[in-house]
């Protein structure tokens, strides 16, 4: 107030009326910068949360989430992977409603993502014949800056897996990169495609997907089933569709290599290491079974061989490999070194590698 009759003071010495001048509510009587203070909350808890057959207003925050699961069940109703990330996301912001009710609001927002693209992705194999697959671009929120998630190409990949990774990329990004959040991927299955069908395929997926992506709009970039020669693929045929040179660590996608690519792996073993820190414990000889065996897998498996862990299993589509003794870096080498070929099976090469290790070929002397 003080601030106030001065600014008063001095607009009357020169002359001019404080009458005139828009009255602007204070900031706390607005409840603060979170809208926490008793009067806003009642506000913002008197206003409808949703109103498809009728008003529906909430009192705590257990009712704002019932609220919000049962919109997004509404909408999408068969997206089962989707409404399992809504849901667990959802849950967990039950005392943020509580104390601040308007983010209710805001995730409200957040059941429907901002731009849904799919497309048709047509391709020749190696036999001349025409094949059709079906791509994906989830796009969910800007609100940070330029969308960036991965691209998925699997068998599995369908609507559900979009919008539930691009759902979860969001969060992850405003954590970490400052960014918005998408994803997006083909049903196609790249470990049955020679190499020149999948030169052939990214190049069609591009093609269609260049219309909604750039460098100041969406930044694809790698996951199950790209890896950076999909990416370069795709990248050649975008310069060659757009007048676009890259710029080295502007993204992935644009010419830039990727940074950290182990932190997701790491990220996942650190975790582990303080759970068991809260509860007395110690990752030090802990024996850990280890799904899938691409770079994620691949960097948990590092990282607890480096803290001390032993790290028992890898899998992928053809099976599992497990190693009684557990895993070192000699061996985590070796199935790195079976993964960079696309075509390799996990299961019979690594035995095939260990066999020829353990019973080396040697000269027949006559």
């Amino acid at each position: 107030m003080r601030l106030l009759r001065i600014s008063n003071a001095n607009l009357i010495s020169r002359g001019m009326s404080s009458t005139s001048l828009p009255y602007v509510v204070p900031l706390s009587q607005q409840g603060g910068v979170h809208g926490s203070r008793t009067g806003a909350s009642k506000m913002w808890r008197s206003k409808p949360l949703l109103r498809r057959e009728g008003d529906k207003v909430f009192k705590t925050g257990i009712e704002a989430v019932n609220l919000l699961n049962g919109e997004a069940h509404r909408r999408d109703e068969g997206c089962i992977r989707f409404l399992q990330s809504w849901e667990s996301m959802s849950s967990s912001l039950a005392v943020v409603f509580d104390r601040s009710p308007k983010y209710a609001w805001i995730m409200k927002q957040l059941i429907e993502p901002e731009r849904c693209i799919t497309f048709r992705v047509a391709w020749i194999d190696d036999s001349g014949i025409s094949r059709v697959n079906r791509g994906y671009r989830i796009q969910y929120s800007s609100a940070l800056g330029p969308y960036e998630g991965g691209t998925i190409f699997s068998p599995r990949v369908n609507m559900s897996t979009m919008k539930a990774s691009a759902f979860d990329a969001t969060f992850i990004n405003a954590l970490s990169t400052k960014l918005g959040g998408a994803f997006g991927g083909s049903d196609i299955n790249p470990y049955t495609k020679s190499e020149t069908e999948l030169q052939r395929f990214c190049q069609s997926y591009m093609t269609e997907l260049s219309k909604y992506i750039g460098p100041d709009i969406d930044l694809p970039g790698i996951g199950e089933g790209v890896s950076f020669s999909e990416i370069g693929y795709m990248y050649g045929q975008y310069k060659r569709i757009n007048a676009h040179c890259g710029f080295q660590g502007k993204g992935l996608l644009w010419g830039g290599s990727p940074q950290h690519i182990q932190a997701q792996g790491y990220g996942v073993v650190y975790f582990a290491k303080k759970m068991l820190e809260d509860k007395g414990l110690s990752l030090q000889g802990k024996r850990c079974l280890i799904t899938g065996s691409n770079y994620v897998a691949l960097a948990v498996a590092e990282k607890l061989i480096e803290l001390g862990a032993i790290p028992l299993t890898f899998s992928d589509s053809s099976g599992h490999i497990y190693e009684p003794g557990g895993f070192d870096l000699a061996k985590v080498k070796t199935v790195q070194k079976i993964k960079s070929d696309r075509l390799c099976i996990i299961f019979l090469l690594y035995l095939l590698a260990i066999f020829l290790i353990s019973y080396p070929f040697t000269e027949v002397q006559e």
